[in-house]
């Protein structure tokens, strides 16, 4: 391995200005005999180079550098237009060829490890604040949710309390709903158990809450609570059916 430079492991790119057919040497270049077949031989040149990642040199291994043989089989050209290719990219100062090693001149203007640990650098933060975004939508989706579940709670309170300051609740019901009102097994029980809640909520099709009902009429008493109930429901359905 040539001394002074660091390999630069799964990089796959090199970067070509918009500009390279209008270079002064490209064009003076294509002024030559077989031009055209020179300024694609320095192409592929700096293909091969950015596929070794070595820093600039152009290597065929970790120990091998591409010599004008190499390279006179690979761009299946004659050894002689090579080694013209050479000289006069070597001339022109695009390349150095050391201890018979050829090095790209100005390697960093292809291949730069700093601006690619920069992009790296990028994506990384790019990742981290989408997770971020990500972690907040789930948190106000959940907060959402919550304020949602309070409203329910909130306007199911309110109805009762409407019911006891004797407001007028303007009641359409544009279907009859069928509810069993025998309730002669509850009336004997002042203070009913949670079950015996749930079991009336159960036979007289109730869509409500044990818990909130039992919890309510524990507060505030369990006079006329089964009829309390079932016309809490009906309010419920129908505040429900108008926001549908």
């Amino acid at each position: 391995m040539l001394k002074g430079w660091v390999k630069m492991s799964n990089v796959k790119w090199i970067k070509l200005m918009v500009n390279t057919f209008t270079d002064e040497k490209i064009r003076y270049i294509r002024t030559l005999p077989n031009g055209a077949e020179m300024v694609l031989m320095w192409l592929w040149l700096l293909c091969l180079c950015g596929k070794s990642n070595s820093g600039g040199y152009v290597m065929m291994t970790d120990t091998l550098p591409y010599n004008p043989d190499i390279l006179a089989s690979t761009f299946n050209v004659d050894i002689k237009l090579v080694q013209f290719a050479l000289s006069t990219f070597q001339n022109l100062r695009m390349i150095e060829i050391e201890n018979d090693s050829i090095y790209i001149t100005n390697w960093e203007k292809y291949q730069s490890l700093e601006k690619l640990e920069a992009k790296k650098k990028y994506d990384r933060e790019y990742q981290r604040k989408k997770r971020e975004q990500k972690k907040l939508e789930n948190k106000v989706k959940m907060i959402v949710s919550d304020e949602n579940r309070i409203k329910s709670y909130d306007y199911r309170t309110t109805v009762v309390n409407d019911f006891y300051d004797n407001r007028s609740i303007d009641i359409d019901i544009e279907e009859d709903i069928e509810i069993d009102k025998d309730i002669s097994n509850y009336n004997n029980k002042e203070n009913p158990s949670i079950s015996e809640v749930e079991r009336f909520i159960k036979d007289n099709g109730l869509q409500l809450d044990a818990d909130d009902t039992y919890h309510y009429f524990s507060t505030t008493g369990w006079k006329n609570w089964q009829d309390i109930t079932i016309q809490w429901d009906l309010e419920v359905k129908q505040y429900l059916k108008k926001g549908s």
